[in-house]
């Protein structure tokens, strides 16, 4: 082609006026007529402004049809209709009920029962001094009826329950257990639960007790998973009793049991690290299963030495049983220190010469107990103990031969009271034939003078192991073991 022509014409596209009229689903005329222009021939319909709800006379309108598309015809006869549906406002009750009775009303309100009000209720309610739980899995709801009940039983399994639904970022990735909840998109507190709110304390607080904990996410999806369990008798100066951890993309409920909590406490959680959720709790119960008793009865047997873990703190200060952390820094050598105040669920080492009968009344605190760090023992859960965990070792307390020490634990089970311990393989002792060699144990403390009584040695013998054991002065070293009467064995 050397050529190419273009000829363009221009035609004349004739238009009209096409008709819309306004109408409920009863064909009552909501808004005046309203007169458009079109192209002849295309077909027209309701646009984003007659789609959009509006208001009139009290009364709510919500696009409904507009008959299908219509033609814009010649001489504007052209018309289409479009309808809504009416809704009156209607005063509404949320009530909840025990078997089929009224009990209490949750929420009331006007609303035009297009399911664009929604309430929201609490799985737990209290009435006159009376926990009931809600029989629904899903609380809240869109009112489209002017009476919605909901079933509730009567219920022994909660003392305290809080609403939370949300966390609010009060600094420094701190989340408490939020109490004003006016915000309905939020979901909203029927009572005023006791609690915390922001951090800052209220004034209701929690009276002393063993509690079992259940704090339960919406859906937990991403960021911080991992937040201290905390209580302030003051609060301002915080104290972590529990760790609480929540699965990704989880709505499992974290479930701790026998949590101790002192008298008038405040509770919050504190993420562990910065990482902030986007996604919110649901609620936390608190159920008291027991008072905190003052003592706590602990039997060491003959052998003089026994693992343990309490659920309380407890204070061996003035105890003839003294407690130790165990660490492991050096090849086949188990190094017990001292600790006078030994925090609930942490494992240790206890020790008494000769054992103590019946046992000891140990005292039970309810003071702030700082966390025993560098201790090489684990809480036992019940299970079975592999010797071998990947790149570590396991051992247990025995005693064999009169020789007390810690030997491979060879799949023995450690109750959930007793610990053993978790090592580098590195630093554990290597088998003598077909038999485990034992962990020496070593104590290494500089502020005990005697385990029974003081020895009355100068502060460097004391930095050498010098100590009265039965009466008769022992020098404790490296890769020596105690047997039964707390004498050494080569």
């Amino acid at each position: 082609l050397t050529n190419i022509s273009v000829t363009e014409e221009e035609y004349s596209v004739p238009t009209a006026n096409y008709t819309v009229h306004f109408v409920d689903n009863n064909s009552v005329t909501v808004k005046d007529d309203d007169v458009r222009n079109g192209e002849v021939g295309a077909t027209v319909g309701a646009n984003s402004a007659d789609k959009a709800t509006f208001i009139a006379d009290g009364n709510k309108y919500v696009y409904s049809s507009d008959g299908g598309g219509t033609k814009v015809a010649e001489g504007g006869m052209a018309e289409f209709t479009v309808t809504y549906t009416k809704y009156v406002s209607t005063s509404y009750t949320v009530k909840a009920q025990v078997s089929g009775s009224d009990l209490t009303t949750l929420a009331s309100g006007s609303a035009y029962f297009d399911g664009s009000t929604t309430e929201y209720w609490s799985k737990y309610i209290n009435v006159e001094d009376k926990w009931y739980v809600a029989d629904d899995a899903t609380y809240g709801a869109a009112i489209t009826t002017a009476a919605t009940n909901v079933a509730y039983t009567a219920t022994d399994d909660v003392d305290y329950f809080f609403e939370c639904e949300d966390f609010s970022n009060v600094g420094h990735a701190v989340f408490a257990i939020r109490t004003d909840l006016s915000d309905a998109s939020k979901g909203k507190a029927v009572t005023p639960y006791l609690g915390v709110a922001n951090g800052i304390k209220s004034n209701s607080t929690i009276g002393s007790g063993v509690y079992d904990i259940t704090i339960k996410p919406n859906y937990w999806r991403s960021g911080a998973t991992s937040f201290n369990f905390q209580y302030s008798t003051d609060g301002d100066n915080w104290t972590t009793i529990e760790t609480v951890s929540f699965a990704s993309s989880s709505n499992d409920a974290y479930v701790a049991d026998d949590v101790i909590i002192p008298a008038n406490s405040y509770l919050r959680l504190m993420a562990t690290s910065d990482a902030t959720p986007n996604h919110s709790l649901d609620y936390m119960t608190l159920q008291k299963t027991a008072d905190i008793p003052t003592t706590e009865n602990i039997v060491v047997t003959s052998a003089g030495y026994a693992t343990y873990v309490s659920n309380y703190n407890l204070d061996f200060t003035s105890a003839t049983t003294k407690a130790y952390k165990v660490s492991v820094a050096e090849k086949g050598v188990a190094t017990m220190t001292l600790v006078d105040e030994v925090p609930a669920k942490t494992p240790v080492l206890l020790y008494v010469v000769g054992g103590n009968g019946a046992g000891e009344a140990i005292p039970v605190t309810t003071d702030a107990v700082s966390a025993v760090s560098g201790n090489n023992l684990v809480a036992g859960t019940g299970a079975t103990v592999a010797t071998i965990d990947g790149d570590y070792t396991n051992m247990i307390l025995n005693n064999v031969g009169g020789n007390v020490g810690f030997y491979y634990a060879a799949g023995n089970t450690v109750a959930a009271n007793r610990a053993y311990l978790h090592i580098a393989t590195s630093l554990a002792p290597d088998p003598e034939g077909e038999t485990a060699r034992g962990m020496s144990l070593v104590i290494d403390d500089e502020k005990i003078t005697g385990i029974n009584e003081a020895a009355a040695a100068t502060e460097a013998a004391q930095k050498e192991g010098k100590f009265i054991v039965n009466g008769q002065l022992r020098i404790f070293k490296k890769g020596q073991m105690f047997n039964a009467n707390g004498q050494i064995v080569k």
